[in-house]
């Protein structure tokens, strides 16, 4: 598929992604009903889309894809930029739908407030643990040669996604995913020092998923 199409796939993968976390977030939705629906939609978008853009749907997995050499570098900024797009695409559908119960209200906040001490240290090692989750799992189901063809890989993604929320939901923001973050700051949702730990961290995630990749698996170009 050409590089336009895959664009166009991780676009719209991502935006339904983020359309269903904005709402369920938007709703207050129980965990564990908000860790079903995300887990749920994640099967569909990554079990349909995935055999043609291998649907990342994740900045931080698109830089782990090209660290591990199954992405070219040239592809991973049109990637992100297509996930971004797709995150605030899906931010601005759910403020049409539902009138937020939040707004820029914590993200200026954040950014006025005097100088505090809070306690980032759970949201940091949530996020940063389950994003090398996230990528660590993922890369040994979709890009090794033991596990070509296997009819699991949707069902890998997914459920680690639900146990990250439904375990690190009480005491992180459980996203996991840069572009999720841009959508909720689109949204109004969060501050400015948490949002960018969570990019952060979650981008470190990626990146320290995919070396233990490679340390794990050696030089080896299509690993078993």
């Amino acid at each position: 598929m050409s590089l336009r199409g895959r664009l166009m796939l991780e676009a719209i993968g991502t935006y339904f992604l983020m359309l269903v976390i904005a709402m369920v977030t938007v709703g207050n939705a129980p965990v564990i009903e908000s860790a079903f629906a995300i887990g749920a939609v994640l099967i569909a978008i990554v079990y349909a889309l995935g055999p043609h853009s291998w649907a990342h749907f994740n900045p931080s997995m698109s830089l782990a894809f090209w660290l591990r050499g199954t992405m070219p570098g040239r592809e991973v900024v049109p990637y992100v930029i297509a996930q971004l797009f797709g995150a605030l695409l899906a931010a601005f559908t759910q403020m049409l739908l539902v009138a937020p119960e939040s707004s820029v209200a914590p993200f200026l906040a954040e950014m006025t407030s005097p100088i505090v001490e809070p306690n980032y240290v759970p949201l940091i090692v949530g996020e940063l643990l389950f994003t090398f989750a996230l990528v660590f799992t993922t890369l040994h189901v979709a890009t090794t040669r033991l596990q070509r063809g296997n009819a699991y890989f949707g069902l890998v993604v997914a459920s680690i996604v639900v146990a990250g929320i439904l375990t690190m939901g009480p005491v992180a923001s459980a996203v996991f995913n840069p572009a999720v973050q841009i959508g909720y700051w689109a949204m109004g949702i969060g501050g400015v020092i948490s949002g960018l730990l969570v990019i952060a961290s979650s981008l470190i995630g990626g990146v320290l998923a995919a070396l233990a990749f490679s340390v794990a698996h050696g030089s080896a170009q299509d690993p078993e």
